[in-house]
Formats: C-alpha cells, sequence, structure tokens
C-alpha cells in the first residue's frame, strides 16, 4: 500500500476533522424524514378543492367538474372578477397564500392572475377539512379578467382555473388543483347584467360600455 504523505495527509485530516463535527443537525429538512410537500420542503402535500365566493349562509360551491359555470362579480374599483376560494385538507396553520390564475385552454397563456393571503376556517362534520373563510369575500382571490381587452370574450368560453395553496406559519405545505370553468355573468339587474357582458366580450374599447355605448 502507497503511504500518505505531506499536504495529502493533512488535506485527509483537515476533512476527517471538519466531518467528526457534523451530527443530526446537519441534515436539511427535506432529508429528515416524513412526509415532504411538492417543494421538497419538510410540509405535507395538501389537498385542494376549488371553492366559488358565496356567502357563509349560502351553501358553499365546489368545482369539482369541468364546465363549471363561476360568477363574474363587478369589483368595486371597476370591472369584474372571479372570486375564487378554495377547500384544503392537511391545514396545520390557519393562514394560507391563495393564488388564483386563468389560462387560456388552447394556447396555455395566462390570463390573468392574484394572489393573497387569507384566513381559513373549519368546515363543520370534517375535522381535517378548511375552507377560505366565508364570512367576507375578501378571504378569496379575485382574478381581474374584464374589461377583456384581448380578441377573446371571456364571458361564456372555458378557459382553465388554476387554484395554488401554500400554508404559511407551519410547515409551509403546499396544494394546487385544476378544473375548467366558464365565466359567466350572473347579475339579477338588468343594467348590472348588460355591463358584465359588455365588459366581458373581447376587444373592449374605453368608453364602449357606458351608459348609451352598448
Amino acid at each position: 500500500m502507497k503511504a500518505i504523505r505531506g499536504p495529502a495527509l493533512s488535506a485527509m485530516l483537515t476533512l476527517a476533522s471538519t466531518c467528526g463535527a457534523c451530527g443530526p443537525s446537519d441534515v436539511s429538512q427535506g432529508d429528515a424524514g416524513g412526509p415532504a410537500g411538492s417543494d421538497g420542503s419538510s410540509g405535507r402535500l395538501l389537498e385542494v378543492v376549488p371553492m366559488m365566493y358565496v356567502p357563509s349562509e349560502q351553501p358553499v360551491v365546489l368545482i369539482e367538474e369541468d364546465g363549471a359555470a363561476l360568477e363574474l362579480w363587478r369589483a368595486p374599483q371597476g370591472g369584474h372578477v372571479l372570486v375564487v376560494g378554495a377547500r384544503i385538507r392537511g391545514l396545520d396553520s390557519d393562514t394560507i397564500e391563495l393564488r388564483g390564475r386563468l389560462r387560456d385552454e388552447e394556447t396555455g397563456a395566462i390570463v390573468q392572475e392574484e394572489a393573497r393571503t387569507v384566513i381559513t376556517s373549519e368546515v363543520p362534520g370534517e375535522p381535517d377539512w378548511r375552507e377560505t373563510d366565508r364570512r367576507t369575500e375578501s378571504q378569496s382571490t379575485h382574478i381581474p379578467v374584464c374589461p377583456d381587452y384581448d380578441p377573446k370574450d371571456i364571458e361564456g368560453q372555458s378557459y382553465l382555473l388554476e387554484v395554488e395553496v401554500r400554508e404559511l406559519y407551519a410547515d409551509e405545505s403546499e396544494g394546487s388543483a385544476s378544473v375548467n370553468i366558464v365565466p359567466t355573468c350572473m347579475q339579477t339587474d338588468p343594467t348590472e347584467l348588460a355591463l358584465c357582458h359588455c365588459e366581458c366580450k373581447a376587444n373592449y374599447t374605453l368608453g364602449s360600455c357606458a351608459p348609451g355605448s352598448r
């Protein structure tokens, strides 16, 4: 066997001394065992079901099948938005980052997306599940889709809705879901309904939906 002397021996001794200080605390969270989230973190993979916002006194509207109509809400600042929440299984925290994204089905291009930090609440009778707090629409994501400046209608056309959830103030577990939806004007007031149809039609131009211009 060839003896190791000089600089090579010194380097090996230094390496051995360094590794001797290694302990369990140097193992990354992703290698520490237990279930891992989709990003390799120590969090679990969350189960996510998209949900159309309706007030808490109304029956929940889960979006589980392709082709579901999703209401276009008139935003206080103008335009129309998709107000999307989620029902989630596997959370340890009550706070999440919720992201809603609308994609063109044919091209995959992002039409619009929005993310916000929201609070979740327990689902009665479902101890493993929580849902975005329906006491106020502010705890759902508001995807701004109208006025529609693009050459494709928003209202009445099928789009891919993606909902992503990242848990905050816990193990930062993550989960996502996607479903094909049809943005739909559901206003009961005729004037509001006409405005929704107008703003969510392709090739919007400024002032084209003003009273007397439709």
